[in-house]
C-alpha cells in the first residue's frame, strides 16, 4: 500500500511540474544567472532555454458547443493582444529574494523586455456533419470543407470578419476529418517562421524600439480565430478551440 502511495505521489508531482509555468522573472533569472554566474554568452544562454523550450505561456479559449452550416463564425477576436495578453504587456522586473540580490541590479536595469513568440499552439476538438457524397474521402483530410483560421488584425481593424471571404490574410489552423461524426482533437503547432509569428514579433520589435509611436509600427495588434463551413450540406460542430501563446525574453 505504501509502496502504490509513492508511486500515485511521483506521478502527481511529475504533472505538477509538467503543467509549471515560468513567469518573465524566473526566464529572466534563470538568463542572469547563466550569463553572470556562469560566464556563458547570451547567444549560449539563449540556445540553451530554446532547447529546454523554457518559456512562459498564456492562451486564449472558445469552450462552447456551437454547429455552424454553409457559414464562418468568429469564435475568438482579441483587438489587442498588447494588452489582453500578460506576456505583451512590457514591464519592469519586480525584483527577487534576498539569496539573488547579487542579480537583482543586472536583471533591474533592464528597461523592458525584448519579447519574442515562440510558437503558438492549437488544440481543437470538432467534427463535420458525419457524411458526404464522397466516400473514398471519408476519414481523411481530401475534400473536406470545413476547417478553422486565424489571421492577424492591425490597430483596430473594424471589418466584419465574421463572413469576410478573402483569404489572403487568413491561415487555415485545420481542416476537420471528412465525414467523421465524432469529436476528434487535433494539436497544430505554428514555429517562429510561420507568418503570424514574424508579424506579431516584428510589431513586438517595433512597439519596444518606437514606443508604439512610430508611422511604420503596430500601435495595436490583434487575432481573429473562425470557423468555416463553406458549401451547402457542410456542418462545423465546435467543442473546444484553445490558442496558446509560448513567449521568452
Amino acid at each position: 500500500m505504501g509502496q502504490r502511495q509513492s508511486e500515485l505521489t511521483d506521478s502527481d508531482q511529475a504533472r505538477k511540474n509538467e503543467d509549471w509555468n515560468p513567469s518573465l522573472e524566473d526566464i529572466e533569472l534563470t538568463k542572469s544567472m547563466l550569463i553572470y554566474r556562469f560566464k556563458l554568452p547570451i547567444e549560449v544562454v539563449d540556445d540553451i532555454l530554446s532547447l529546454a523550450e523554457y518559456w512562459s505561456s498564456d492562451e486564449l479559449v472558445y469552450d462552447q458547443l456551437l454547429t455552424i452550416y454553409e457559414s464562418r463564425r468568429v469564435l475568438i477576436r482579441i483587438d489587442d493582444l498588447f494588452e489582453e495578453l500578460d506576456y505583451l504587456h512590457l514591464v519592469r522586473p519586480v525584483g527577487f529574494l534576498s539569496e539573488e540580490e547579487k542579480f537583482e541590479e543586472v536583471i533591474r536595469s533592464r528597461k523592458q523586455y525584448s519579447l519574442k513568440l515562440k510558437r503558438i499552439q492549437w488544440k481543437i476538438n470538432a467534427h463535420d456533419q458525419g457524411w458526404s457524397s464522397y466516400p473514398a474521402d471519408h476519414g481523411t483530410f481530401r475534400n473536406s470543407w470545413t476547417w478553422f483560421e486565424a489571421m492577424v488584425t492591425a490597430d483596430g481593424d473594424s471589418q466584419d470578419l465574421s463572413q469576410s471571404s478573402d483569404q489572403e490574410d487568413w491561415h487555415q489552423i485545420c481542416k476537420n476529418f471528412h465525414a467523421v461524426s465524432e469529436f476528434r482533437e487535433q494539436t497544430i503547432i505554428w514555429k517562429p517562421d510561420h507568418s503570424i509569428l514574424k508579424k506579431i514579433n516584428q510589431a513586438l520589435l517595433d512597439r519596444l524600439s518606437n514606443d508604439g509611436n512610430s508611422n511604420n509600427s503596430f500601435l495595436k495588434i490583434g487575432i481573429t480565430v473562425r470557423a468555416v463551413a463553406q458549401f451547402p450540406g457542410w456542418a462545423n460542430t465546435i467543442q473546444r478551440v484553445k490558442c496558446q501563446f509560448f513567449y521568452s525574453i
